[in-house]
């Protein structure tokens, strides 16, 4: 995932599954303004339609991502 911050306001990015339980807090804290870019490592979760969520300030912004075995 990649965006751009204003900066100084605390932001967090996390990881949902289909059901809206949390499975991840991939990054939190004040923003640095600037281009941020995200690469989600798998782990251990089992393939599936998941949802990233970006907070930041007033600001929230949500992604689909597809996770599936080659």
């Amino acid at each position: 995932m990649r965006f751009k911050a204003s900066g100084g306001e605390t932001s967090s990015l996390s990881m949902y599954d289909i059901v809206g339980r949390q499975v991840d807090n991939l990054w939190e804290g004040i923003g640095i303004p600037g281009i941020r870019e995200f690469t989600l490592e798998r782990g251990s979760l089992p393939s599936g339609l998941y949802f990233l969520l970006l907070l930041s300030g007033g600001f929230a912004l949500s992604e689909r991502v597809i996770l599936f075995d080659r």
